[in-house]
């Protein structure tokens, strides 16, 4: 054993599967610790940090997060090929196509741009800077903002054809 901190220990119970724990102080809750498996899997029971350890608050420090609660934080990029984001527990914005929508008026979406300097239910500058985003959450605003461009453009195109028929009837 060594003495200060507490050893990995590498433990192959009946069933053949070989695991590595960091060794707790009473050597029963071995399934409770962090985990290698030999298959490849690897359990961890407490958050993870990688690179910088991210802080609450303390905006002094590259990388920091104001979100709590963090399960996995790396303090720097992370590269994927792919991200999979579980959806958001609101509703997919599928009900913008619904017939009792209420498609803001663009003199509306206007004002509030004009006042707020961002679209409306869209996250501000200042607020992601403070609070990082909500992927899944975004995807499903801006999803639901480009569903919302859809049904101005089909009115937009609806318009154009009424006034080409009445200009060609004018003309006629």
């Amino acid at each position: 054993m060594f003495t200060g901190t507490n050893p990995w220990i590498l433990h192959t119970p009946n069933d053949g599967r070989t695991s590595l724990y960091l060794a707790p102080a009473n050597p029963p809750n071995w399934a409770n610790q962090t985990r290698f498996d030999s298959n490849g899997d690897v359990a961890f029971t407490h958050n993870i940090y990688v690179g910088q350890r991210l802080t609450v608050g303390d905006v002094s420090s590259p990388g920091t997060l104001g979100i709590n609660n963090l399960t996995l934080a790396v303090g720097g990029k992370l590269g994927a090929r792919s991200m999979y984001v579980v959806a958001p527990t609101a509703p997919w914005p599928d009900y913008v196509f619904a017939k009792g929508y209420r498609l803001p008026p663009l003199r509306e979406v206007a004002q509030f741009v004009a006042a707020n300097h961002h679209l409306p239910e869209m996250p501000s500058a200042a607020a992601v800077q403070a609070e990082g985003l909500d992927l899944g959450r975004l995807d499903a605003l801006l999803l639901k903002k480009v569903e919302e461009l859809t049904l101005y453009l089909l009115e937009l195109k609806q318009e154009n054809e009424a006034l080409r028929a009445r200009v060609s009837k004018l003309e006629n």
